[in-house]
């Protein structure tokens, strides 16, 4: 396969992935959050600043984990030793997050969860690195 294919096919898949993560996790965090699904912007702010701590702790979780799923999955796919797929999805989800935080505004305490995503991307990778 061509090398420029894998590659970019490694970043998608790789987005993929952690997008999914996400989607999980904060999917499992409102069943946890007990309230219904929020249908106004307003009431969206309101679910997330009633959250109990361990939930907003999961949601954080969540982040970093996505990014090791994410950094994992690219790493397996382009079958190089090589971080740079990893490091990139890294750098989109802690976008992604800050986009996020910003826009639905959360606990001030949340903002940390910003910088989960891209060490743990490499730990994904590095994880994988282990496979081959």
């Amino acid at each position: 396969m061509n090398p420029n294919l894998r590659y970019a096919l490694a970043v998608i898949a790789g987005l993929s992935a952690g997008m999914l993560t996400v989607s999980g996790v904060d999917a499992l965090c409102g069943g946890l959050a007990g309230n219904p699904a929020p249908k106004t912007e307003a009431e969206m702010q309101l679910l997330l600043q009633s959250m109990p701590l361990y939930v907003q702790t999961l949601m954080m979780v969540g982040w970093g984990l996505a990014g090791a799923v994410a950094g994992f999955f690219s790493t397996w796919v382009n079958r190089k030793r090589a971080l740079n797929p990893a490091l990139i999805l890294g750098a989109l989800l802690m976008v992604a997050t800050a986009t996020n935080l910003y826009n639905l505004p959360h606990p001030t305490f949340m903002w940390v969860g910003v910088l989960f995503p891209v060490p743990f991307a490499r730990l994904g990778a590095q994880a994988a690195f282990r496979l081959f």
